[in-house]
């Protein structure tokens, strides 16, 4: 029978919708399901300034596991790091990798070269894995002083309680702070917390936001920023004392596609041997600001 008759047309016809109708959603969907999903999703950050390191975590919590797989992370104090994902049901630790020049190396004995592979623990988050849903958050690294390792406080920050559009101030400072937002004011009390959902104003592509402290018995500028009016970053803001000024301290993601998430997708045990994957993206830019 020929190819143009018309009974062989229509028949190709009928099973290309069948295809397209039943049969393509379904591989896409097993495609979808076969990537499993994260427990959460984290972005770190050093609370001190100055500090920069590279750390190692297994993205399973398995790695007391053989051959299993371990990634690299830049954390710095000055922005969020790469938002990375996490599948271990348990507590997740954090290990450091130290990189040495040539002449560093040169200077060390050799004990200290046995020793310079080394990737000891450094911090260690508080974790349990929830059914069904992939938890999120920004973590504080903060040095210890007595043990040398960082204790880690965590930020809730899923998109329920900070949607894209709004950001959540928080005052640590030891005195009433004063802000405008555009024409709206609003202050902040010692240790008080306000939610802003710049979304809602609909009128402005740009946001001003203006604090104001009382000194010598008048209200005196110590921060401004335009912020665009974009619905597709959220965030926090921190107020902390720092001497005799008011630290400002922004931490901001942009939605970006979870595809993008360092680890997203990655299997729990390597394959076969290859090198650790790095994290060779630069550190967000800063967002630390010190009038």
């Amino acid at each position: 029978m020929p190819v143009n008759d018309p009974r062989v047309l229509k028949n190709l016809y009928i099973l290309f919708l069948l295809f397209s109708s039943f049969i393509l959603p379904h591989l896409f969907l097993y495609a979808e399901e076969s990537i499993s999903k994260p427990t959460a999703l984290i972005s770190a950050l050093f609370w001190q300034k100055y500090s920069n390191k590279t750390l190692i975590y297994w993205p399973w919590g398995n790695e007391e596991e053989n051959n299993s797989t371990n990634l690299e992370l830049k954390v710095g104090s000055n922005g969020l790091s790469k938002k990375f994902a996490y599948y271990g049901q348990k507590n997740l630790n954090f290990y450091e990798k130290k990189y040495f020049s040539p002449r560093e190396i040169s200077l060390m004995s050799e004990k200290e070269k046995e020793l310079m592979n080394e990737t000891p623990l450094v911090a260690e988050f508080p974790f349990s894995a929830k059914q069904d849903e992939i938890q999120e958050f920004i973590l504080l690294f903060i040095k210890d002083s007595q043990t040398g390792r960082f204790k880690i406080y965590p930020l809730p920050f899923s998109k329920q309680r900070i949607p894209f559009g709004s950001y959540h101030f928080i005052s640590q400072a030891r005195e009433e702070l004063n802000f405008t937002i555009n024409q709206d004011r609003m202050s902040l009390g010692p240790g008080e917390k306000n939610f802003q959902d710049f979304s809602k104003l609909t009128n402005t592509p740009m946001i001003q936001v203006t604090g104001y402290r009382r000194e010598d018995n008048e209200y005196k500028k110590f921060y401004s920023q335009n912020f665009s009016n974009n619905k597709n970053r959220r965030g926090y803001l921190f107020f902390s004392p720092d001497r005799k000024r008011i630290k400002v301290t922004l931490l901001m993601e942009n939605d970006d596609p979870i595809e993008s998430v360092l680890g997203y997708g990655i299997e729990r045990v390597k394959k076969e041997e290859k090198e650790e994957i790095e994290d060779k993206t630069p550190l967000a830019s800063p967002t630390s600001i010190i009038p």
